[in-house]
Formats: structure tokens, C-alpha cells, sequence
């Protein structure tokens, strides 16, 4: 994954750096980074490194919320959002991935912890 991040002073080393506070470091390796041209950002490539799955098929995840019995009222909750983009998401997205908006949207609906996601898209994974 190919993502931008802010500069940061590191007064340990008196040099700049990307800003990984944004990044869970424990589920994402830094490949590479190189700075922007606006000498204000850096273009950073990190690798999934968790043993949690990166993502999972809409099925899947809808499957899992079946089981758990919270399909409808997930369903219900992104039908009366006023969140446009979280009910595209939720009808035509191909893949949920683990670090997505609208995953955190749905995960904070049913007050789900990192920890629940997190064991929501391993089991999910397994059907």
C-alpha cells in the first residue's frame, strides 16, 4: 500500500521523517519512503505484516454478521445514515479491507473494539 504522510521533526536524531503515529506499526511494515516534492510530506509504501487478514469479501463479512446475529441491524443502521459514501461502500464494494473508514464506521456502530474487528476478519476469513 502507497500512502502519504505528514514530516516530522525527530528531535532524537534532529532529522525529518515521516509521521507513523496514524500507523499501527504492529500490523504494517514500512517498505520505503522518499519525500514529497512540497518538501512537506512523504510518500510512504508499507506491507501488511499481521497475521489478521488485510481483507475479506463483502460475503464474507456479511455471512459473519449473520452468524453473530448483527446483520440487520447493521443493515438498518447504514440505511439511516446520512453517510452516502458508507452506503455505497456497503452495497458495491468488491473487498472490506481491515484499515477502511467505512470498516471503523460499521465496527464503532456496534461498539466493536480493534481487538473484536480484528477477530471478526479471522473468523470472517474462515468461511
Amino acid at each position: 500500500m502507497i500512502t502519504k504522510l505528514p514530516k516530522y521533526l525527530n528531535s532524537e536524531t534532529n532529522s525529518f521523517e515521516p509521521d507513523f503515529s496514524t500507523i499501527n506499526l504492529e500490523k504494517w511494515a514500512v517498505k520505503g519512503y522518499q519525500m514529497n516534492e512540497d518538501n512537506e510530506s512523504y510518500t510512504v509504501e508499507l506491507e501488511w505484516i499481521s497475521a489478521i487478514p488485510f481483507s475479506i469479501t463483502p460475503s464474507q463479512g456479511r455471512m459473519m454478521l449473520l452468524q453473530m446475529g448483527l446483520l440487520s441491524r447493521v443493515k438498518e443502521a447504514v440505511e439511516n445514515s446520512t453517510d452516502e459514501a458508507l452506503t455505497i461502500f456497503w452495497e458495491y464494494a468488491l473487498s472490506w479491507d481491515r484499515d477502511n473508514e467505512h470498516i471503523a464506521a460499521m465496527a464503532g456502530m456496534l461498539d466493536m473494539s480493534e481487538y473484536q474487528t480484528d477477530n471478526f476478519f479471522i473468523e470472517a476469513k474462515k468461511i
